[in-house]
This record gives C-alpha cells, structure tokens and sequence, in this order.
C-alpha cells in the first residue's frame, strides 16, 4: 500500500530539512508511527513503521496551488495529562534503562513514563531550553527503538557551562557530556542548519558520535562541514557518550581540548 500523495503533502512539516511521526489511520495505527519528511530539496517521503507503507512526492515545495499546511502538521511536546511523571509509577525496564547509564529521571526535566505507547518520553529542548518536543524510547527491546513528536531539527541542548561544545546523537548522552560540558543531541546523524546556526557560536567542537559505521561516516561529514566555521576535532572511543562515567568524560574532553 502507498501513503496517499494528499496525505504527505498536508502532513509534511514547512522546514525543509525536518520530519515527525503522525497516526496513520488508513492501516488502524493509532501510535504515531507514519514519519513523513521534508527533504532538502523540497521533496516529501513518508514511511509507516506499522504496515510497512511508502510514499514520495518529488519536488514538492509549498506553492499557492498545494494544500495548507494544518497548524497539527508539526505536533506539539505531549500533553503533561498523557505522562505519568512519578518514576515510582513507570515499569520496571523503563527505571532500568535510565539507570543503566547512571542518569536519574530528575536530570531530564519533563521526562515521562507514556502510557498511550508504552515508551519512556524524553523532552527534547532547544537553545533556549524550551520544551519543543518528546522522543519516545521503547525501554523493552520493542521496535523502532524511537518515535518523536513536536521538533526535532533543533536539536537538544544542555548548557551553561564554559568551555568546548559537544556534539553527541543522543539526549542520554548529551545528559551525561552536560553534567561537565555544553552539548547538543543532534537526535540523528547529520546537523540540520538550524543546529548549524549555533554551533557556529563556540569556538571549539568536539565531535563524540557513536562507535560504530554511521557514526563514523557522521564524524567525517560533520568535521568537514565545520571546518570553514570552528575548531573541531573527533572524538574516537570504544564507548556511547551515555555509557562513559563522569570521569572517563572529563578525561576524554580534557585530552582534546
């Protein structure tokens, strides 16, 4: 089955460069699983994490003759009455996973257990530390590991510290590189210019991607697409960003800066 053309086109977010997740009601899905994307080049694809459905729509800017952008084509953050805010009152996996990487709840403010998914819901906040959105993390070894709501070609940034910026993929890992340095989760693998714009503010990056192909491939870009902006070198280790302790972090900055 394609994802209908009418479908992409009102649901696709304006900023080029951005996606979301939407119900996609024609399969019965009713858990935000139908992410549609607004290339770089203006072209609109769509894929459903429930039946498997696909859909592009090639050069597809907004013109006069498109249908409207909806005001719900971007949802906003969750609902604060669709969390469950008391860890005390979350599954066991899902306090298991956060502790896992030495993180309590209290560190991310916003977090909440979903009752509507079965996922734990990371907040997601800009450069202004406003709550612009949620990623919702299967804690049960369920797939996709991630669905998102609101924005998220922001990033998610943690900072008030001195010194260098740390580029990570992942809010955990930006949580645990914020405890010590400023840090942005680029929540993907390429930098949007939205990110772009203030990275270019510091004057040193370092680039602490995960160890693995992608991630690698990422560093190289990133590195490259910085360098006509700041200072910025890669970080190579053995570990994700969220599973090295406070120290190893401190070392592995303080060995690059």
């Amino acid at each position: 089955m394609n994802i209908a053309p009418d479908i992409l086109r009102s649901s696709a977010p304006s900023p080029y460069g951005s996606g979301n997740y939407i119900d996609h009601t024609e399969c019965g899905d009713t858990r935000h699983r139908l992410w549609i994307k607004r290339n770089v080049d203006g072209s609109i694809v769509g894929y459903c994490h429930n039946c498997g459905s696909r859909g592009y729509l090639r050069k597809a800017p907004f013109v006069a003759t498109d249908p409207p952008v909806r005001d719900w084509a971007v949802k906003p953050p969750i609902p604060d009455a669709d969390l469950v805010r008391g860890p005390e009152f979350w599954p066991n996996h899902a306090r298991g996973w956060l502790l896992k990487y030495g993180i309590e709840p209290w560190e991310l403010p916003g977090v909440g257990w979903w009752p509507k998914g079965d996922r734990l819901a990371l907040p997601v906040r800009d450069f202004g530390n406003a709550l612009v959105g949620h990623n919702m993390r299967s804690t049960d070894g369920r797939e996709p590991k991630y669905l998102f709501q609101g924005q998220s070609s922001v990033g998610h940034w943690v900072r008030d510290k001195d010194g260098p910026l740390i580029i990570v993929e992942d809010i955990l890992s930006a949580t645990k590189v914020g405890r010590q340095f400023d840090s942005v989760a680029l929540l993907r693998t390429h930098m949007s210019p939205a990110v772009l714009a203030k990275v270019q503010k510091y004057a040193h990056v370092l680039i602490w991607m995960d160890p693995d192909r992608a991630g690698w491939e990422a560093s190289a870009k990133l590195v490259d697409k910085l360098a006509m902006f700041t200072d910025a070198i890669i970080l190579h280790t053995e570990e994700q960003p969220k599973e090295a302790t406070d120290e190893r972090i401190k070392t592995v900055v303080s060995d690059n800066c």
